[in-house]
């Protein structure tokens, strides 16, 4: 019999190829997330230190213009992080299709594979049953003739 081939082998090769290039792409995209979202709490947690200590006349106004300033790289952050998890989201989404197309073309090759293997089983047991037909068909001749 015939060597195993499934005929699909190179789309089944560059879908592989191109739910690894989503995969990464989402994990360059999660890692932004977390940059982002770390600089985030880096000036919340600055915001809530200036609040904290002593307050007089001559620094309450330069106090008031920082924890301003925080405020405004807070907001400025959350919408970039918005952004940025839009774009997650959307890449995530692009990621699972090209998983499933790779999964679909997987599931193909693995019935593929099955019916190839029965087929093999199937005319094993053919030669193995031309076998001992040709040696019981032998037997009764050479049996006769003795």
């Amino acid at each position: 019999m015939k060597k195993y081939n499934f005929n699909l082998e190179t789309v089944l090769s560059v879908r592989s190829n191109l739910e690894k290039l989503w995969e990464a792409k989402l994990g360059r995209a999660n890692s932004e997330c977390q940059i982002v979202q770390n600089r985030i709490d880096l000036l919340n947690k600055k915001l809530d230190e200036s609040k904290s200590g002593e307050i007089n006349v001559h620094t309450l106004q330069v106090k008031l213009q920082y924890e301003e300033r925080l405020k405004y790289e807070i907001t400025k952050e959350r919408n970039l992080l918005a952004l940025k998890e839009k774009e997650r989201d959307e890449i995530k989404e692009t990621y699972l299709e090209k998983s499933i197309d790779r999964k679909i073309i997987d599931k193909l090759k693995d019935k593929s594979l099955s019916k190839y293997k029965k087929e093999l089983i199937k005319d094993e047991n053919l030669t193995i049953d031309e076998m001992n037909n040709s040696t019981k068909i032998r037997e009764a001749i050479l049996g006769g003739t003795v």
